[in-house]
């Protein structure tokens, strides 16, 4: 904003210093603005001074408008049911399908559909996009796409740079999938849609080499068959690079999401690259998230519950995570977990060597359950090399918070579990096939209960086994109680496990107080 001066500043400012310095009219040489004359007319005499010869006070040039922003799209063409595909595709003239504006469409620019039914199957691969210059198929008013008649997935990305956002995907029950990613799709991107009500195994799915999908702000449900599986979301082998995240899925009859490994479907390669971040998971029939034989799979900040005994033809045991089969470098962090039969469930069914290099941390699991035939356990650990649990808070737990080592198809061998939170009554149940067990810098309850080969344990005795020697015991003082928030006992006594704390030494626990804006 340019500075405003009262009036006398202002000529002062456009005068001399030396001028200004007094309250008397200048004098001097006309060119600096003052004029001084004195004259005797006819004997007499008598003087007159003009007033000063001021220029105007000098004002700050306007500012330099700021650039017009540059436009989201270098076009927009438009699809509304009343148009026709002899149109022009523009905002008087649309076209009438969507089929018709792929077809048109480049680059940089857009296709808006307006509100109304489309029963079609778009083929997101008739040119690819640009990074930084995306296709972008944008609904307006949630446009609905319902089946056409074909076979195939109603909505198919197969090159890169493609976005569909703003969509009703309505499967109307009939078995085939929503939406598919293959080969590359680099840069393509589901968006902002509602996906529901199909019949196969699953409403998303990526597969044949997709690679850099990403699937975002979704809700995703009602996927569903009678007495088997339905997913949200699945990722298939071979799968590449792809990125879950901010999704709402919900009540389909397998799991919310899926990686499904080569197993014994095909000789090829496993899915890595996987991200499942901050997506509300829950009410499903079998588990929020299963990992089978995949690797390098991160899942990050997501909320999970609502997850009970499946059928029995389908095997899950309301488990919210299951990390098995095969799968490798796999991170759990920052979850919270609740309202389900287990938390997290690593090992168990497996073919091919056994899960190696997961790591569950910072989660915070609670409310477990119970119910038609689940054990309420916090997490369970069976076939496994080298996991690691670390720093995470187990509270209102129906079972036994970590349960280990109970021999199915394999050992677990070399787990470690420290600087966690167990606020459990019935703390560590390890079986007979647990060598290499590491359990140190834990917080448990006065009373807490351990078993070792099916043998209670008291705290001393369980110590004297060489575990937990620098654990406490005490109540986490959780502030208010039904948080996470933990009192003084758990600050900075942690052991560095590479993970960033704040304070002399992590604390116990899924929470890190004491850091900026905690």
């Amino acid at each position: 904003m340019r500075k405003l001066f009262p009036l006398g500043a202002a000529l002062c400012a456009a005068l001399s210093a030396a001028a200004c310095s007094s309250g008397s009219a200048p004098s001097g040489d006309p060119t600096d603005g003052s004029s001084t004359s004195t004259g005797t007319t006819g004997g007499g005499s008598s003087g007159s001074t003009s007033p000063p010869n001021t220029q105007p006070p000098q004002t700050q040039p306007p500012p330099t408008p700021a650039p017009a922003p540059e436009p989201e799209f270098t076009r927009v063409w438009f699809v509304a049911p009343a148009g026709s595909d002899t149109g022009l595709g523009t905002e008087v003239s649309p076209f009438r399908t969507i089929t018709r504006a792929i077809v048109a469409v480049a680059p940089g620019e857009a296709v808006f559909v307006a509100a109304g039914t489309y029963p079609e199957t778009l083929a997101l691969g008739a040119r690819a996009g640009v990074d930084g210059k995306p296709i972008t198929i944008r609904g307006k008013g949630l446009p609905k796409i319902v089946p056409s008649g074909r076979p195939d997935a109603m909505v198919q990305f197969t090159r890169p740079y493609w976005v569909l956002e703003g969509f009703d995907l309505d499967v109307q029950g009939l078995a085939k999938y929503a939406v598919s990613f293959t080969g590359d799709v680099r840069g393509s991107v589901l968006r902002d849609s509602d996906v529901h009500g199909g019949s196969l195994g699953a409403g998303v799915t990526t597969f044949g080499g997709a690679t850099g999908a990403t699937i975002i702000g979704n809700e995703i449900h009602h996927f569903w068959r009678s007495g088997d599986d339905a997913h949200g979301v699945l990722v298939q082998w071979t799968s590449r690079d792809i990125t879950i995240r901010g999704n709402d899925i919900h009540h389909n009859s397998g799991d919310a999401v899926q990686c499904i490994g080569p197993e014994t479907f095909a000789d090829a390669t496993p899915a890595s690259g996987v991200v499942i971040e901050d997506n509300h998971l829950h009410d499903g029939v079998e588990n929020a998230v299963d990992i089978k034989t995949c690797s390098n799979v991160v899942i990050r900040g997501n909320t999970m519950h609502g997850f009970r005994m499946a059928p029995a033809g389908q095997g899950a045991r309301g488990d919210a995570v299951v990390i098995h089969m095969s799968a490798s470098n796999v991170l759990v962090e920052d979850n919270e977990i609740s309202d389900a039969g287990r938390g997290v469930s690593l090992g168990g069914n497996r073919m091919g060597p056994m899960p190696a290099g997961v790591v569950i941390r910072r989660n915070r699991i609670h409310d477990t359950v119970v119910v038609g035939g689940t054990d309420g356990v916090g997490i369970g650990v069976e076939n496994s090399e080298g996991a690691r649990v670390e720093q995470n808070t187990f509270t209102r737990i129906a079972g036994y918070a970590l349960r280990v080592g109970g021999g199915t198809n394999g050992p677990t061998d070399n787990l470690t579990v420290k600087n966690n939170i167990v606020d459990a009554a019935s703390a560590v149940r390890v079986g007979y096939f647990a060598p290499g067990l590491v359990v140190n810098s834990n917080l448990y309850p006065v009373g807490a209960a351990f078993m070792v080969e099916l043998v209670p344990k008291s705290w001393d005795e369980w110590r004297a086994l060489g575990q937990d020697g620098r654990s406490v015991l005490g109540s986490p003082g959780f502030a208010p109680t039904d948080s996470f928030f933990p009192g003084a006992i758990v600050v900075d006594r942690g052991e560095l496990l590479g993970a960033t704390y704040c304070g002399s030494a992590p604390d116990l626990g899924a929470i890190e107080t004491g850091c900026a804006g905690s």
